[in-house]
């Protein structure tokens, strides 16, 4: 019995293309998040009295500039760009749902499960860092103290749990988990039109998130996690939709007149910018539900790529070797850089000045990924695609 290919003949091109700018789309955004955990260690800083500090970067995140220091668009736009990935892989694919799900598993697990190693031994030999200087974000991040059970829930990076040891360890349950059933997803995309896949998968979205916050406030937090996997199916979606409809859309884009790209600039930008900033706002928006902000963030998202793709300018610039650099590390320095802040964390309760700190702690990141591309993250690709050809009944036969 042979492996089913996970296309149609018809949907799959020769020779899948690699869009390169977005590699540094998405090393831009991992920086953004690396930035915005180290702006929240200087902010949840009780000792930290530094107005001129504090009214400068407050500033610059409200401007439409924000959106490179704010953590959450980044995490979704990570999504977005995920579903974008996995489609154009699929249609290029020969191989059956094993090798499929062998890269996917070796793309992600291992480099993860060297970061919770590394996590476990700083707490057991270093522990958490206390002092006057640990409240706030930093508390609510660290603090936890080993168990087996939560190390388990760590390993298997499937279930619902609290991630103590990684704190951007959420965001890699949900894209394990729908990596893992993209496939079947990408199946439904082929059977419907964009306006149905959008229109459907939208109304997944919306039902997943009322019955998450159902669930939350009647005591039902595992399955409000479970829930939340439908609605960010979404974003994955829209990067499959962007993805198979590239051509039509980007011919579409370069049709349009230069005050219509620029007013959908600005629109992304706010789209992207101001909508994970509302509870700042305070009063009643306070308590807002985050979820929610999420649809409004994506047309911003999805302007970006189309953008990335079809402005040469802008393909151009990201096309830099610099930018092209910090995309290939891009999970390196979005996995390992907590692993630093909580050294970081403990520099600072033992006297270290915290502007000090932050800045070797932001510098410290881009090394730590520097060096665990080649030595961790590489390899394990290399070990997905050796994996995947011994699962691979195509390439046996070839």
């Amino acid at each position: 019995m042979t492996a089913t290919p996970l296309h149609t003949a018809a949907s799959r091109p020769e020779k899948a293309s690699r869009f390169h700018q977005l590699d540094a789309i998405r090393g831009i955004a991992a920086l953004a998040v690396v930035v915005s955990h180290y702006t929240s260690v200087i902010w949840s800083d009780p000792t930290v009295s530094m107005p001129a500090l504090n009214v400068a970067v407050s500033s610059f995140m409200w401007s439409p500039l924000g959106g490179l220091i704010i953590g959450l668009p980044a995490v979704l736009l990570f999504f977005v760009l995920s579903g974008f990935a996995l489609t154009k892989m699929l249609q290029s694919s020969r191989d059956g749902y094993a090798s499929y799900a062998v890269k996917r598993i070796a793309r992600i697990w291992p480099p993860y499960m060297v970061s919770i190693a590394l996590a476990v031994l700083f707490i057991s030999t270093i522990g958490w860092a206390s002092g006057e200087h640990i409240s706030g974000w930093v508390k609510g991040v660290t603090g936890h103290p080993l168990n087996m059970g939560d190390i388990l829930d760590h390993v298997l990076l499937l279930g619902a749990f609290e991630p103590h040891y990684n704190f951007v360890a959420w965001t890699l349950v949900y894209e394990m988990r729908i990596s893992l059933i993209f496939p079947l997803v990408y199946m439904t995309l082929l059977k419907w039109s964009a306006r149905q896949s959008l229109l459907l998968y939208g109304v997944l979205s919306v039902t997943c998130v009322l019955l998450h916050y159902a669930a939350k406030k009647t005591g039902y937090i595992d399955l409000a996690n479970w829930l939340a996997t439908g609605h960010y199916t979404l974003f994955f979606v829209v990067g499959a939709v962007i993805a198979m409809n590239l051509d039509a859309i980007v011919h579409w884009y370069h049709q349009q007149p230069f005050g219509l790209k620029l007013a959908a600039l600005v629109l992304a930008m706010i789209s992207y910018t101001y909508p994970p900033q509302i509870r700042n706002f305070g009063g009643s928006f306070s308590e807002f539900p985050m979820l929610l902000t999420h649809w409004l963030m994506l047309p911003g998202i999805s302007v970006f790529i189309i953008m990335a793709i079809g402005s040469t300018k802008l393909k151009n610039w990201l096309l830099r070797p610099s930018l092209q650099w910090l995309g290939k590390v891009s999970y390196s320095l979005y996995l390992f850089h907590p692993l630093v802040i909580f050294l970081m964390v403990a520099w600072i309760s033992q006297g270290a000045d915290v502007m000090t700190a932050v800045f070797v702690g932001i510098l410290s990141s881009i090394a730590v990924a520097a060096v665990a591309y080649p030595v961790v993250e590489k390899p394990s690709q290399k070990l997905g695609r050796f994996l995947a050809d011994k699962t691979s009944p195509v390439r046996r036969m070839a």
